[in-house]
């Protein structure tokens, strides 16, 4: 079982095996929102109650631009530093058949997985964090935390992973759904993956170490450019960012009381409180009755609003 624990693209069962754990958070969100009564369901993914496909066609133009100039700043860096791109390497001896079915797994799931850990971080997580402290700020890095640590990674790798979700969970605060995290984090896990499958960097598995310091400086950078314009982008889409959500409170009624109670006379807008008399007066309706003290005058029986 140990080498399953760790995503290999040498060891495609592994990768599977990886990612549909990931995916099946998806159902478990939803079956605990069932079990507290909330939903509708949709409400975890935007204010729109749904998934905004055009935000994630706008965002994943963005996310693939600022992660390719984030890993050619990294082998800048690289090269400044060594003179020399050995993470550029490729590993010997890899099985061609192991690659193509890991790529598949990859290109599949990959976009699952990343909505769903964005479903439970940044949907679920942090309208639970939020509904108990007002500042966004305590959700935002509250549910960063919690991401990051469920990650295998050294400190360096933490980091990396918590300032990805720092962006994701303030971009779902000010845009008002989940649409840029999830394309920030499907781009960035497949370009790792990616790299993964040629065995750049001398391994084909997930590594504990992170890249270092140095590699942190230019995914802050990138990540800030991306923030800025994937805000910008929703923002000149014009979608909601905000929602209001009115709770109606049941409570159980006495029987005994209901019946007892008077039922109110529906309210009747001014304008036909006192229609006019129609044109034909053979179709006048027939004068109330003079025993009946109450409508003995047709205006003082007719109900206002």
């Amino acid at each position: 079982m140990e080498r399953f624990l760790i995503p290999d693209t040498q060891n495609p069962l592994s990768m599977l095996l990886a990612l549909t754990t990931v995916i099946l958070m998806i159902p478990v969100v939803w079956v605990s929102m069932k079990s507290l009564g909330l939903g509708p369901f949709g409400r975890a993914w935007s204010v729109e109650l749904r998934i905004r496909w055009g935000l994630i066609g706008r965002t994943l133009i963005l996310a693939f631009a600022v992660v390719a100039a984030q890993n050619l700043l990294g082998l800048a860096l690289e090269f400044a530093g060594t003179g020399e791109l050995a993470s550029m390497v490729p590993a010997k001896g890899l099985d061609p058949a192991a690659i193509l079915w890991s790529a598949l797994l990859i290109v599949v799931l990959v976009p699952v997985q990343c909505a769903a850990e964005e479903l439970v971080f940044r949907g679920a997580l942090m309208q639970i964090i939020g509904s108990w402290l007002r500042h966004p700020a305590f959700a935002i890095v509250g549910s960063s935390v919690v991401f990051a640590s469920m990650h295998i990674y050294d400190i360096w790798g933490l980091l990396a992973v918590g300032m990805i979700g720092l962006t994701a969970g303030w971009l779902t605060w000010r845009t008002g759904g989940l649409e840029a995290g999830i394309s920030l984090h499907v781009v960035n896990n497949i370009a790792a993956f990616g790299f993964m499958l040629g065995g750049f960097g001398g391994t084909t598995g997930q590594e504990v170490s992170g890249a270092g310091p140095i590699a942190l400086i230019p995914q802050a950078v990138v990540l800030a450019v991306y923030a800025w314009l994937a805000d910008r982008s929703c923002r000149r889409a014009g979608r909601p960012r905000t929602r209001i959500d009115y709770v109606i409170e049941r409570r159980p009624i006495d029987p005994q009381l209901a019946a007892a109670a008077p039922v109110p006379a529906p309210a009747v807008p001014d304008a036909l409180a006192a229609p006019a008399a129609p044109a034909d007066a053979s179709a006048a309706p027939t004068a109330p009755e003079a025993s009946d003290p109450a409508r003995s005058n047709p205006d003082e029986g007719a109900p206002r609003a």
